[in-house]
């Protein structure tokens, strides 16, 4: 962490095929207070900034603000566990890191040079990070996005309205 200003921390299990929910929610909150405390040890890191989802605040209808939690998901997985569907398992992952993160944060702030800041982008593209010998192996979003922009399978009104 010498000489690093800013860390932006999105790495996070995504996909929505775990059959343990601990598959999905372990590495993501683990990882991300390993990023949180590594943080803690430099002194030149300014800000952390955390790539998390809208899957961590969105759940159910309304406004949502910064003490906004996907509570649904989480109460899902909480009462079905392996049978919960998979994308409450993700949108657990999510919920739960990005609040452990800012748990840890507010517990340490007074002492820490950097401040937090947390993004809920709806959907992250780019490269992958792992091989891709074909269409299966494309992350859930890559996925949507191939099947919709390339394939053509969405609506091109959808296109202008939904994004």
């Amino acid at each position: 962490m010498e000489d690093v200003v800013a860390i932006a921390h999105s790495a996070s299990p995504v996909g929505v095929s775990f059959v343990n929910p601990a598959d999905a929610i372990d590495p993501a909150v683990n990882g991300t207070l390993s990023v949180l405390k590594a943080a803690a040890t430099s002194s030149s890191v300014k800000r952390v900034i955390i790539v998390s989802s809208t899957a961590s605040i969105a759940g159910a209808p309304g406004t949502y603000d910064e003490t906004s939690w996907n509570e649904v998901c989480v109460e899902e997985v909480d009462r079905l566990g392996a049978g919960a569907s998979g994308p409450a398992k993700y949108a657990t992952s999510k919920t739960l890191a990005e609040r452990k993160a800012w748990e840890w944060y507010e517990e340490r702030k007074r002492t820490l040079p950097w401040d937090l800041v947390s993004l809920v982008p709806v959907w992250v593209f780019g490269p992958p990070a792992h091989p891709v010998s074909g269409l299966d192996d494309l992350a859930p979003s890559m996925k949507v996005w191939y099947n919709n922009v390339v394939k053509g399978t969405m609506h091109p009104d959808a296109l202008v309205t939904t994004g």
